[in-house]
This record gives C-alpha cells, structure tokens and sequence, in this order.
C-alpha cells in the first residue's frame, strides 16, 4: 500500500491516514481493482439522523477516538470528498452546488453508530441537539 498525498474523503482510501486500500490483481487474465485486507468501514449517526458509512484502515479503527476533535477532523474530510466529487459534476449548475454545499457543511457527527440499539443512538441524538442549541 502507497500513502497518496490527499487530504480528502475517496473510495477505497482511510478517511483518517488516507491510505490508498486498493490494489491490483489480475483475474482470469485481467487487472482488478481490489479491496486490501486492511480496509473497513466505520457508520455514523449524523445530527440530521442520518448515517454515514465511511472507509478506514484496521490499523486506524483500532486506534479511533470518539471525541470531538477526532469526529470534527473526519468530517472535515468527507466533506472535502463531496466538494471534490460534485466539482466535477459539470451538469451541477453553481446555484445547484453552492445549496449543496451550504446544506452538507452544517452536518456534524455524533457519535458512531454500528452496532449500536436504535433506542441509543435516539438518546444520544436528542442530547446533541440539546447540547448544540
């Protein structure tokens, strides 16, 4: 695995390290894209209550805070992912990107999500928002 020198969410790369996760294999004689055995994922109640899936390495799942800071910086990073995906959506006017962008840069994480009773991840929304008045 090679670090590539992004500081963006991408498919297949660790939202923290930005480890690229992907390598090459050939497959009845032709080169595929495949997933490494270090990726994984992490999912996240967002304040809207929505969840998001993001992509992380073992090694920086294994050692992931759930703080603020740590909540903050990734997503910083998704959204710079989004920014950089729709940039290239040339049938996306600047009105259509510009609402786009004012609504997906308010979203905040609160806490992580997988595996976690619907019933919890409720209180802990409705104590966010509480918190975040």
């Amino acid at each position: 695995m090679t670090k590539v020198p992004i500081d963006y969410d991408r498919h297949g790369h660790c939202v923290v390290c930005h480890e690229d996760m992907f390598y090459m294999q050939i497959i009845d004689s032709k080169p595929q894209q495949r997933l490494s055995t270090l990726y994984s994922e992490m999912e996240y109640l967002l304040d809207d209550g929505s969840k998001m899936r993001v992509a992380i390495c073992r090694d920086c799942k294994a050692n992931l805070k759930d703080d603020d800071e740590e909540k903050g910086r990734i997503m910083d990073c998704v959204f710079k992912g989004w920014k950089h995906e729709v940039d290239k959506y040339s049938h996306w006017d600047k009105d259509k990107k510009k609402d786009y962008f004012e609504k997906y840069s308010k979203k905040k994480i609160v806490t992580r999500s997988e595996n976690t009773d619907e019933d919890v991840l409720q209180k802990k929304l409705k104590k966010f928002k509480e918190k975040n008045k």
